[in-house]
């Protein structure tokens, strides 16, 4: 039952009987996107939980006339591609991986250069899964989809990593390059945030010594550009009845319908999340351990340690 954009537009101008008006249909269009940005600010939805186990295809690629360098049209479609990384495509031959990234004033990956010479060529290119963690290199680009972390873990050397945030890293730990096993985590941005291109990094702790694989959950950011209203079929209406409490709140404030969508956009808000709540009957509900809630220390590393 999933919806276009085009067709949700109608549904929310219906609530003015502007179906047919472009003016009300471009205002409906920006409540659509105003609420799908408060609805993803209240909270962390479970249904934009994501990994990067599976492959990442990227279409519009560009392999230039040399058959190593790549770029792509489309803003933000290399960001989250890192050096190791293997590459697959027309013309890409066997065991081609990343060799070098180029981020250009801070606008995210905008170049990548193939460890071999590949066909010249508009292809898809399909990236390999997880994050290679290289030797010496402790951080690593994010895809623009990167809402906020869930749970980071290496495969190699098997260990969930803990997040802290930055600035409790800088004010407790000294020595931020000291090499080893990853331990912990942050995110941030590495640049000046850039509107046009918005993107994040991942930051180990200790630099890595060895190379592995880094397992990462997160959240997805919903997105505002898609062509299909990017949630669910069970919380459809409930957020273009929200966008046409916004739509009608702008456009006539003295409606006497105004109060009840008002109250109904609420209700349905609350309904979501507490539907996105209750994940499974198989979830007990009960006390836990501080070991089981993550707050053991591995024995070789402390974050705290003085000497780190």
């Amino acid at each position: 039952m999933s919806m276009t954009l085009a067709d949700a537009k109608t549904y929310v101008a219906r609530i003015l009987g502007g179906a047919d008006d472009a003016n009300l249909l471009l205002g409906a269009e920006d409540s659509i996107r105003r609420t799908i940005g408060k609805w993803s600010a209240v909270r962390d939805w479970n249904f934009l939980l994501q990994d990067n186990s599976e492959t990442t295809p990227v279409a519009g690629c560009v392999i230039a006339g040399d058959g190593v360098g790549v770029t792509n049209a489309t803003s933000g479609a290399l960001f989250g591609v890192n050096v190791g990384q293997t590459v697959t495509g027309s013309g890409v031959p066997a065991d081609t991986t990343v060799a070098a990234v180029t981020e250009a004033s801070g606008l995210g990956v905008t170049t990548i250069t193939l460890s071999q010479a590949s066909t010249p060529a508009t292809v898809t290119l399909t990236f390999g899964a997880y994050i290679p963690l290289r030797a010496d290199t402790q951080t690593y680009n994010l895809p623009s989809t990167f809402g906020k972390p869930y749970t980071a873990r290496l495969i190699s050397n098997p260990r969930t990593l803990k997040y802290y945030r930055l600035r409790e890293i800088d004010r407790k730990v000294a020595n931020q390059d000291r090499g080893g096993t990853p331990s912990h985590y942050t995110i941030y941005n590495v640049h000046t945030f850039q509107v046009a291109a918005q993107h994040r990094h991942l930051r180990l702790y200790p630099t890595p010594s060895a190379a592995d694989s880094l397992h990462l959950k997160f959240y997805r950011s919903m997105s505002l550009t898609a062509t299909t209203v990017d949630i669910p079929d069970e919380y459809l209406y409930d957020l273009l009845d929200d966008a046409r409490a916004h739509l009608l709140q702008r456009q006539s404030e003295d409606d006497p319908r105004l109060p009840l969508l008002l109250q109904e956009a609420k209700t349905g808000l609350a309904r979501a999340i507490a539907d996105d709540d209750e994940e499974s009957e198989d979830e007990d509900i009960r006390f836990i351990s501080q070991q089981e809630a993550g707050e053991q220390r591995y024995a070789d590393f402390n974050i705290w340690d003085d000497n780190f």
